[in-house]
């Protein structure tokens, strides 16, 4: 998804990342297919980490984890470097607060989702 030509050419205002974790932020960051902090790009994760599926071992392991997700939040909004690189935010909740304002921006076609069938998980 991040090397289609017309990704790159029309970037998004805003990646919702349902699947993937830390690799499609890098990925949208490396390729352009989303706009940059500087232009209204942001980038949310509903992925704790590299994938789905995280297995903490330790408290060092948890503390680490939790540092690179807090580095990666706070340098896309205040690095003066991070021109090209969307703000990143992690959006994990247990209620349907998000839910109930983003639906109906879906249904009056004002967010449109793209969905990306090379997904990793058998939705």
């Amino acid at each position: 998804w991040a090397q289609r030509a017309d990704f790159r050419a029309a970037p998004f205002d805003v990646i919702i990342d349902t699947a993937e974790g830390f690799g499609a932020f890098d990925a949208a960051v490396a390729s352009g297919v989303v706009k940059s902090a500087a232009h209204g790009g942001r980038f949310v994760s509903t992925v704790v980490g590299p994938s789905h599926y995280v297995v903490l071992r330790s408290a060092w392991h948890a503390a680490t984890l939790m540092a690179r997700i807090a580095w990666r939040v706070a340098w896309t909004r205040v690095w003066p470097f991070t021109r090209s690189a969307p703000t990143y935010s992690l959006a994990i909740r247990g209620d349907n607060k998000y839910r109930a304002r983003l639906m109906p921006l879906v249904a009056n076609n004002v967010l449109r989702p793209v969905l990306h069938n090379g997904r990793a998980f058998d939705f």
